[in-house]
């Protein structure tokens, strides 16, 4: 049943919405709770029916969500979204369900590929070893751009009710000028792409 809680001076509307997933809306007055929790009962009262499975994982999704927007993009952007699938994203994210992924575990993700992205075997003598180094901004991008076009189609599927990649670009100063602003993912350079290739081959 939907309620009300308070927690650390804020109200918590809790409610399960019209595919019986529970969700959280966090309100800074009871006033505003109020007003939410009868937008949200009236929302789960028009039940929701997603097209895919609530409980798809991002690797289960993400190859549907390719095979779909392949008829729709060009065939550059497309390879630019499946390298930085299979290179960074899934082996990370790749069990998690698709709607328990939150802004904050995103945000580490992000910033963990830009300290330490990618692997380099390194030779001394007779001896070798592996030095984490930070990924290109630029190949970050590219996966935050990949990860916010993904989530954006779960959102038009009814899987998550927000896209939690939303609005980080800027924090962490991935998004360069008005033009990259204004595309989503753009075809690799060819310093990117043996970025990304040299991280699968380690």
């Amino acid at each position: 049943m939907a309620c009300i809680r308070k927690r650390r001076g804020k109200y918590v509307v809790d409610y399960r919405d019209g595919a019986g997933i529970r969700r959280w809306v966090t309100c800074k007055t009871e006033r505003e709770a109020r007003n939410a929790l009868i937008d949200k009962a009236r929302e789960a009262r028009q039940a929701m029916h997603p097209v895919v499975d609530p409980n798809i994982t991002l690797s289960a999704y993400a190859e549907r969500w390719l095979r779909e927007i392949a008829v729709t993009i060009k065939p550059k952007t497309q390879k630019s979204y499946g390298l930085a699938l299979r290179l960074h994203i899934l082996p990370t994210l790749g069990s998690t369900k698709v709607r328990m992924l939150q802004k904050g575990r995103i945000k580490s993700f992000l910033i963990e590929r830009l300290h330490q992205g990618k692997v380099r075997t390194v030779t001394e003598g007779e001896f070798t070893r592996e030095v984490r180094l930070p990924l290109a901004r630029d190949s970050v991008r590219i996966i935050h751009a990949t990860l916010r076009a993904l989530l954006n189609a779960a959102v038009d599927d009814g899987i998550i009710i927000a896209n939690p990649a939303d609005k980080l670009g800027r924090g962490l100063r991935l998004v360069v000028n008005a033009k990259t602003r204004q595309e989503e993912v753009k075809a690799m350079t060819r310093d990117q792409l043996s970025v990304f290739l040299g991280a699968a081959r380690n």
